[in-house]
């Protein structure tokens, strides 16, 4: 399913679905509730700390990082690091989609909504953090500019997403500071 989330080639619909199905196990994951992932409560991901999580937070780290590129402006498309050892990683490619101009409408809720699945687990928040999620949340807050059929639902996910980052605490250091205070500010109103 992640193969089928990130590559480009690959139709809109059948990458929507994987990561929609992708969420919905992860979701419903124990492993990934229950894995021990950093050393410390604020620990930071050090060197090869991928190799040490599971297949399962690899899963979870991977849904973050397409969802942040899509959220972005890229195309989700995921290179897979060989360097890193034999579990690899997988970093945001960018570029352009194809299809991402007819699937347009289509490509924010489905990020959103995957975002903030798997920022349900306190082990992705950093990582989300890390990536300048508050940056791409905040553009998304804003009632005006969404599209009227999505629009509901990609405020509410947004507003979760930053809601569910708040309770990391370098993440809600981050979100007081100027440039990413316009999502404190989009939140009231």
């Amino acid at each position: 399913l992640t193969r089928l989330m990130v590559n480009a080639k690959n139709g809109w619909f059948v990458r929507e679905k994987a990561s929609f199905i992708l969420c919905v196990l992860l979701s419903k994951s124990e492993i990934l509730r229950n894995e021990s992932f950093y050393s410390g409560e604020e620990g930071e991901e050090g060197e090869g700390e991928e190799q040490r999580c599971s297949e399962v937070m690899q899963t979870a780290r991977t849904v973050v990082r397409w969802s942040i590129d899509l959220l972005g402006g890229g195309d989700g498309s995921l290179v897979s690091d060989a360097s890193n050892g034999e579990g690899g990683t997988m970093t945001i490619q960018g570029g352009g989609d194809g299809n991402r101009e007819e699937n347009e409408e289509r490509v924010i809720p489905t990020a959103i909504h995957a975002l903030a699945s798997v920022l349900q687990h306190r082990k992705t928040r950093p990582l989300a953090r890390n990536l300048g999620a508050y940056k791409l949340i905040a553009p998304l807050m804003d009632s005006e500019k969404s599209n009227p059929n999505s629009r509901v639902q990609v405020l509410y996910e947004a507003a979760l997403c930053a809601w569910l980052l708040s309770f990391d605490a370098k993440a809600r250091k981050q979100a007081l500071k100027i440039e990413n205070a316009i999502v404190v500010r989009k939140l009231i109103n």
